[in-house]
């Protein structure tokens, strides 16, 4: 379970990442 967690979290902060270049 925490292994889904720490990807979910990978993912969240490639996707804010990202946003930042939307922005």
């Amino acid at each position: 379970m925490n292994d889904i967690i720490e990807q979910l979290r990978q993912c969240f902060q490639k996707i804010a990442i990202g946003s930042e270049f939307f922005d």
